[in-house]
């Protein structure tokens, strides 16, 4: 198995639902990405904005902040660095040639009138202007309950045995024995930040180590191997797994 350098996690299908989130976007489509809290949404958000970068123009907003019905229209404002009398001639001039995508994290704390004003925008656009959604269990319901129509809903799963083995050695170079994967899959409930945190933890135990090529290439006598990667570990800040 090759360790992946990039330390973005494909395991339990994420490199599908990346595929999934990428392609939707080629089509103008909305779509909604629903997980628990510590599943990865945000993670896979992040992801499918820097896989697009320069494909679209890409619009961010997050649910969760202070805002207002006309949210994503003070965010195209923002991203084209505008007033509200010119966006009528931007729009065109951007969806001459191609589309916008409005990626929206935290979409559960949205309000219902800011999803309102969101499918009022995307009846004016149609197939130029594309909308993914992340947020946690119940965020379908909300964007339904708004009347904005969802061409796709993707649920994020919990990880299993084989999912942890793999997101061991892909995120950490850590190669796990199948008992202590389950063991994880028991203790963190399928759930990446806390297995996160588990894989981290000095007192995770001694069966998480790493295999014996790479103790070899890092130097380490293999009962150090997982307690000598330093909690502050710069690769290791890079990951986020919020909802």
């Amino acid at each position: 198995m090759e360790h992946d350098d990039d330390r973005f996690f494909s395991g339990a299908s994420r490199g599908d639902y990346l595929d999934a989130l990428t392609a939707h976007a080629g089509l103008g489509s909305v779509v909604a990405l629903e997980g628990d809290s510590g599943s990865g949404v945000s993670t896979l958000l992040g992801h499918t904005v820097m896989a697009l970068l320069g494909d679209m123009e890409i619009v961010r907003i997050d649910g969760g902040a202070e805002h207002n019905a006309n949210v994503v229209i003070e965010s195209l404002l923002r991203h084209f660095d505008i007033d509200r009398a010119a966006l009528p001639d931007k729009l065109r001039e951007a969806l001459a040639d191609g589309r916008i995508l409005v990626v929206v994290d935290n979409s559960e704390d949205l309000q219902d009138d800011a999803v309102a004003t969101m499918a009022a925008l995307k009846q004016k656009l149609g197939a130029r202007l594309g909308y993914v959604f992340g947020g946690l269990p119940g965020t379908v319901e909300k964007l339904k309950g708004a009347d904005l129509a969802l061409d796709d809903v993707l649920d994020l799963p919990s990880l299993v045995a084989d999912d942890i083995q793999d997101f061991a050695w892909f995120v950490l170079g850590i190669e796990l024995e199948a008992d202590e994967a389950d063991r994880l899959r028991h203790d963190s409930d399928g759930n990446i930040a806390r297995l996160l945190e588990l894989l981290r933890s000095q007192d995770a135990g001694a069966p998480m180590m790493m295999s014996a090529s790479r103790e070899e290439e890092a130097g380490v006598e293999p009962a150090a191997a997982f307690a000598s990667r330093p909690a502050d570990d710069d690769s290791q800040e890079e990951l986020s797994f919020s909802s």
